[in-house]
């Protein structure tokens, strides 16, 4: 059963990972203004993680929609 703290603890998981992109496309950007490949390639990293961490709330959210309907 979901609670609002599980909600509010998922929108905040969301929130996370799509800061956490934005950071990255802000460093990726950046890098490639300067030249730095690194921070291009530590950019890259953080946009997948952020990904990552998005698509992780939104499995869970299904996983939980199913189970609920099941149990129906």
């Amino acid at each position: 059963m979901s609670t609002v703290v599980d909600k509010i603890k998922t929108r905040g998981t969301v929130v996370r990972g799509s800061a956490v992109m934005l950071r990255g496309k802000a460093k990726e950007k950046f890098g490639s203004l300067t030249g730095n490949r690194r921070l291009q390639a530590e950019g890259m990293a953080d946009q997948g993680v952020g990904r990552l961490k998005r698509g992780a709330v939104r499995l869970k959210s299904t996983i939980d929609a199913v189970t609920r309907k099941i149990r129906r």
